[in-house]
């Protein structure tokens, strides 16, 4: 007799929606600040906030609850609002770059 698996996960492609990855959630740079901690924080005038907490990671943080990390190995976590229509009933995706999963 052959074990199953216990877990069955559903493709998933990453994606990057045009709301939050699009040409037009470009705005301008409203402040440069860095914390005390070396992490640098960009406030844009659309709300958005771009965090360097190591210089090799990134997160984008949007006025509504989205946000997305980019690792130094290539790794992807996106957070979406609750509520939102953008993922299938999942709240955070990870992206393991190595492997090509979700």
């Amino acid at each position: 007799m052959q074990a199953q698996s216990l877990f069955r996960c559903k493709p998933y492609q990453l994606s990057y929606p045009a709301k939050y990855h699009g040409e037009s959630i470009k705005s301008k740079v409203q402040k440069i600040e860095t914390l005390s901690d070396g992490r640098q924080v960009t406030h844009y005038q659309n709300m958005t906030e771009l965090v360097m907490p190591d210089g090799s990671s990134r997160r984008e943080q949007h006025s509504d609850g989205y946000t997305c990390v980019y690792f130094a190995n290539g790794d992807v976590r996106q957070v979406y609002p609750e509520g939102t229509d953008l993922v299938e009933q999942r709240s955070s995706v990870y992206f393991y770059k190595e492997a090509s999963i979700t």
